[in-house]
């Protein structure tokens, strides 16, 4: 898998990944965290298939803080690329210096919550609109 940052070579792919997510009656924000952001493209190399995005926020003030989150094609889930884009998303933190990375998820994701704990995250808190907060327990 290859993490690609987005340009004018992927635009029929991104648009027909989030016409995807429309068409299963979901809904990608990609305002939660609020902030500048870097995304990433996660593309199967194999065929150079768009599986998921993901992005990362890190706060202007207090650089060591950050968000990401990331989302995975509806007909590729259950295939291990969500571990495999969290694992990513993790080492980009790393390099980014952000210690103690956040998701937010929204309360009625039970799979997502599901998902998540099972990598060790755990609900810290909520957001002003609702969403858990999570962070990768110690």
């Amino acid at each position: 898998m290859l993490l690609e940052n987005y340009s004018e070579k992927y635009r029929t792919a991104v648009s027909d990944y989030f016409k995807e997510f429309s068409e299963n009656g979901e809904e990608i924000r990609e305002d939660v965290c609020g902030g500048p952001s870097l995304t990433f493209l996660y593309v199967r190399e194999s065929d150079g298939r768009l599986i998921g995005m993901l992005d990362l926020r890190q706060d202007e003030t207090a650089k060591k803080i950050g968000t990401f989150g990331y989302a995975i094609r509806p007909c590729e889930r259950r295939k291990g690329y969500g571990s495999m884009l969290v694992e990513a998303a993790m080492e980009l933190c790393g390099m980014m210096d952000i210690n103690e990375p956040e998701l937010f998820v929204k309360q009625d994701n039970t799979a997502g919550l599901a998902f998540l704990s099972g990598l060790g995250f755990k609900i810290t808190g909520r957001s002003v609109d609702g969403h858990f907060i999570l962070k990768k327990g110690r």
